[in-house]
C-alpha cells in the first residue's frame, strides 16, 4: 500500500496493512496508488476498499485491473517495465498532488462506480437480469 497524505514529503510505501488499521490509513489518505505489473493481477479488492473510501487510484492496467479502475475514477499506467512503471506512475501522482478539484472528482467517481458496479446489490441486480434475460 502506497499513500499520499497532503505533502510530498508523506508519500510513503506502508506495505501490508489489515483490519481497522488498514481502515484507518485509507481513511486518512488522499490518493492511493497500486503499482503492480504482476502479468496474473486478477481483480485486487485493495483497489475498491480505496475507492470506497473516496480514493483516486493510481495503478496499472494488469487483469482485471482495467475493469475497475476507468477513465475519470483514476489513472492506469502501462507498467511493462519498472521504468515505464515508474514514469507513467510518477506523471499521474503530479497531476493528483497538484490538483484538488481532480482529486476530489476523480475520488467521488470512483466511489460512485464502487456503488453502481461492485456492491451486493449491483451484483444481484446484474444476475437477476442475466437469469431473466436467459
Amino acid at each position: 500500500m502506497c499513500i499520499w497524505g497532503g505533502q510530498i514529503s508523506r508519500i510513503r510505501y506502508l506495505g501490508k496493512r489489515y483490519g481497522e488499521e488498514k481502515e484507518r490509513i485509507l481513511g486518512d489518505a488522499d490518493i492511493f496508488v497500486f503499482p503492480t505489473y504482476y502479468s496474473n493481477e486478477c481483480f485486487p479488492l485493495v483497489l475498491l476498499e480505496a475507492m470506497q473510501h473516496g480514493l483516486p487510484c493510481v495503478t496499472t492496467e494488469e487483469g482485471g485491473i482495467r475493469d475497475i479502475v476507468v477513465q475519470g475514477s483514476g489513472f492506469t499506467v502501462h507498467g511493462s517495465s519498472p521504468a515505464e512503471l515508474t514514469v507513467g506512475t510518477a506523471e499521474a501522482l503530479e497531476k493528483l498532488i497538484t490538483d484538488a478539484d481532480l482529486r476530489k472528482t476523480m475520488g467521488e467517481a470512483g466511489r460512485k462506480r464502487l456503488e453502481e458496479m461492485f456492491t451486493e446489490d449491483a451484483f444481484e441486480k446484474k444476475m437477476k437480469g442475466i437469469l431473466t434475460e436467459i
